[in-house]
């Protein structure tokens, strides 16, 4: 119906507008506090409210408010608006960026709520529109620079008669410079932008909304990326019609200055009167992260292992250095009040998770590093942790529980601490004892690290304004699991994370998190555990840490258990498929911590399949011969790769050609080998995961030319090759042999876990940790 609405206006001719009011001159600099609330959105960014196809935004400037656009349908508005607590008689105008369903859907819902404020249109609206809203609300045709509330202006109408749609943006001078909202943007972002800085000559500080970019070329994102740079855009919020594929270049191109979006985002630029009138809150920020695989031969982790590929990073370089961090920065400086103190941190451990142990020398080294420079910075009002959860410590059993303390003992009892986790991450009761936010990521492959980086900066925020008191909740249902069940795309797991996402989205103040458990991490805090953080409820944080822990144990079994083919079953599923036509295939060598495993090239040349991409191989002996020997491509190879630890089989010999010596995925020096029935194989000197095809094209290496990808993965390559819907057949591979990796964990040598006291080799049921 909405669209038929749609087709209808755009084919009428506008009626005679009344008469404009006088355009405003340009505010002072003291008009400040720009707030602004995305209502309707096709994402979501609060998982309370609901998305849906269309746009609205709530703009609050020196005391007054806005609407822009009142998206699709009133079915949609009206409850984001409830659950957002949003006062409609507060709102004293509504400005339309056009005409279409999806951006003036939602006029018909506020009118019946009685909201009755002028609606701000374009002299080139149909009559249609004007006959079916004019009852309703009083129209006011503008034109361009006009002010439509303090320090809130419109770019007036712009249309294009090539496109024949009447538009218009809100303009918005800050202290920052220039803040655009577009609507759809349907005349041409680039054009919306170069008309605002034609208005009000200054720099653009961040361009927010809909961009139209769904049909557009990389080549013509590209161009536009180009364009506003050239402009001078600081920061920029794409959503709605500008397609996710546009959003992602945009994303890449800011970095940190991107704002993502989505239905309950608040943007703020500027400060309220009674934040400007308070110093800001000083948050220190740190990162120390490893996930440890304590069973791996890879060698003790040391001072120089964590400075091989770089040296460790502080202030702007630490916030762009990981995704957590990013987020965290991101709604930082949205709220702009939180002045960042970004402490020396370390970046990445050469060999990654195939290391072992750290030793207790480096672990103190940077802890020291980091403890001394916040020693010097304080007082602070808060501390951010960018952690990990699987970090093993020689002699420090709960790593970053000791972390936490010894940032509590310097800050004082006073001063929040909030962290971010992957869910592989080993916690108990203890973190919380020293730390009031553990923030966990819920998807696997870790899609939203980012947002929780955002929620711990929230989080901060609402604590240090006084208007959160964190109580916690800790659980241990009593199961210990391999990581390769714990794929949220498939259920239980999927299960799990969705029960906590609900209940979050029941109970608006309580956030959820838990960690799966990293069962290769020789700590005594291994295994599932479910924490909870609410705003002063303990019965709430209590429930909910029940029913979470309950339902863990209830769905226990498909979670910790399970059968994957090996090497051999493999190669016939992978044969079957290639006859089939269902290729690309994708293969998880998930056992391979070390990543030297040669039992899947073994068995997959005794089956004779062709047009292989084995990504990659550990052998640092056999690159280093060949840098001594100064091999180049079109050089024969000869000789045998992999199988330098127990658990990678035997060296398997390869003959063929070198197609490639050079630098690739992070290391300096690496080699890729053609051989047998087109096949390619790439040597390394470390444990390399690859996650998305496209890590494949470099030098002659051409993804294409190949059927079937072989990475050493457990989970994270779905991220790119299953999810995407690139690999039409996905193949899990269990190894031969109750190797470190495997899902035979009673295998292990542990020291500091006793199996017995978990499901599926024990347990006590559900242990309530209080």
């Amino acid at each position: 119906m909405l669209d038929l609405l749609c087709a209808l206006l755009l084919a009428l001719a506008a009626a005679a507008a009344p008469a404009r009011p006088a355009a405003a001159t340009l505010p002072s600099d003291t008009v400040r506090g720009l707030r602004i609330t995305v209502l309707y959105d096709n994402t979501v960014a609060d998982p309370r409210l609901r998305p849906a196809w269309g746009f609205s935004a709530l703009i609050e400037r020196g005391g007054h408010t806005l609407l822009l656009d009142a998206g699709g349908a009133p079915d949609t508005l009206l409850p984001n608006v409830d659950s957002l607590h949003i006062a409609l008689p507060a709102i004293e105008a509504i400005a339309l960026s056009h005409a279409h369903g999806d951006h003036a859907g939602g006029l018909p819902g506020l009118a019946r709520r009685g909201l009755r404020v002028p609606l701000f249109t374009l002299p080139g609206f149909p009559a249609a529109f004007r006959e079916q809203f004019g009852g309703s609300f009083p129209l006011r045709d503008v034109g361009p620079r006009q002010e439509l509330i303090p320090g809130v202006f419109t770019t007036g109408e712009m249309s294009d008669p090539a496109v024949g749609i009447p538009e218009q943006s809100l303009i918005i001078p800050t202290d920052s410079g220039l803040v655009i909202i577009t609507g759809c943007a349907h005349q041409g972002i680039t054009a919306i932008v170069q008309r605002a800085v034609d208005l009000f000559h200054q720099p653009v500080y961040l361009v927010l909304g809909g961009f139209h970019l769904l049909d557009r070329t990389d080549q013509q994102v590209d161009a536009i990326i180009a364009e506003f740079r050239r402009l001078g855009v600081r920061r920029v919020g794409a959503t709605h019609c500008t397609g996710q594929r546009a959003i992602a270049k945009f994303a890449a191109a800011w970095g940190s200055d991107f704002v993502p979006l989505g239905v309950g985002r608040v943007v703020t630029v500027g400060n309220s009167p009674a934040a400007a009138a308070r110093r800001p809150f000083r948050v220190a920020v740190l990162k120390l992260q490893h996930e440890t695989c304590t069973f791996c031969p890879g060698g003790d982790v040391t001072v120089a292992d964590w400075t091989r590929l770089g040296p460790p990073v502080s202030g702007e370089a630490l916030f762009r250095s990981d995704g957590y961090i990013r987020g965290f920065v991101r709604q930082a400086n949205d709220y702009g009040d939180m002045q960042l103190i970004g402490l020396t941190s370390p970046d990445e451990v050469f060999g990654g998770s195939s290391r072992s142990w750290i030793t207790q020398e480096t672990f103190e080294h940077f802890l020291g590093i980091m403890l001394a420079e916040l020693r010097a910075q304080l007082p602070v009002d808060g501390v951010y942790l960018a952690l990990h959860g699987a970090m093993g410590v020689r002699d420090v059993p709960r790593p970053e529980a000791e972390i936490a303390r010894r940032f509590r003992a310097l800050v004082g009892p006073g001063v929040p601490i909030a962290a971010t986790f992957d869910l592989h991450g080993n916690e108990d009761e203890q973190f919380l004892r020293y730390a009031d936010f553990s923030f966990v990521t819920k998807y696997y492959p870790h899609y939203d690290d980012g947002e929780q980086g955002e929620r711990a900066a929230r989080a901060l925020h609402r604590t240090m304004s006084g208007t959160y008191r964190p109580t916690t909740a800790t659980r241990r249902p009593g199961i210990i699991t391999p990581t390769v069940y714990q794929w949220t795309g498939a259920s239980p797991s999927l299960d799990i994370m969705e029960r906590a996402k609900r209940w979050e989205a029941r109970e608006p103040d309580a956030f959820v998190s838990v960690f799966y458990g990293f069962p290769w991490t020789d700590v005594p805090d291994a295994g599932t555990t479910v924490e909870v953080m609410t705003n002063g409820d303990q019965a709430l944080a209590d429930a909910i840490a029940d029913d979470m822990s309950a339902y863990i144990w209830r769905v226990r079994e498909r979670f910790a258990s399970g059968k994957l083919p090996q090497p051999a079953e493999a190669a016939q599923l992978v044969k079957a498929a290639i006859a089939a036509r269902q290729v690309p295939v994708a293969v998880g060598d998930h056992s391979d911590r070390p990543g030297d495993a040669t039992h899947i090239l073994r068995a997959f040349e005794a089956a004779g399949i062709g047009k292989v991409l084995y990504g990659a191989i550990t052998s640092p002996a056999t690159l280093e011969h060949m840098r001594a020997a100064g091999a180049k491509a079109g050089d024969p190879f000869d000789a045998a790769i992999g199988g330098t630890t127990e658990s990678g089989g035997a060296p398997f010999p390869v003959r063929g050609t070198v197609a490639y010596v050079g630098p690739w995925a992070g290391y300096d020096y690496t080699a890729a080998v053609s051989f047998g029935r087109g096949n390619l194989v790439i040597l390394v000197p470390a444990y390399t995961q690859i996650t998305a095809p496209g890590s494949f094209r470099f030098g002659p290496v051409d993804p294409a030319a190949y059927d079937v990808f072989v990475v050493k993965s457990r989970v994270h390559f779905r991220g790119g090759f299953d999810e995407t819907g690139f690999a039409k057949t996905v193949v899990v591979v269990e190894a031969p042999g109750p190797y470190v990796g495997t899902t035979f964990l009673d295998a292990l040598p542990y020291r500091h876990v006793d199996l017995k006291q978990f499901y599926p080799y024990g347990g006590p049921g559900v242990a309530r940790l209080r």
